[in-house]
């Protein structure tokens, strides 16, 4: 933490692997749909999920998931 604290950089430890994906929580919130606009990043690939606050109906717990793909990777 203390030696990249101050770093603006979207990977300040350099080159991130390829088979890596981004999962990130915003538990204090609930959504129907999510969308992240990665600016300038026109080539990243990695897939990034999205979790929220879950919720009990009934006698089932939902967890709200969104998952967004780069449609080059996508589209067959």
């Amino acid at each position: 933490m203390e030696r990249y604290k101050s770093d603006t950089k979207l990977f300040p430890q350099g080159v991130t692997p390829e088979n890596h994906l981004n999962i990130s929580a915003l538990p204090w919130v609930n959504f129907d749909s999510f969308n992240l606009n990665v600016a300038n990043f026109t080539d990243y690939f990695a897939p990034i999920i999205t979790m929220a606050k879950y919720q009990q109906e009934g006698d089932r717990l939902l967890l709200p998931l969104s998952v967004q793909v780069h449609h080059a990777v996508c589209d067959g």
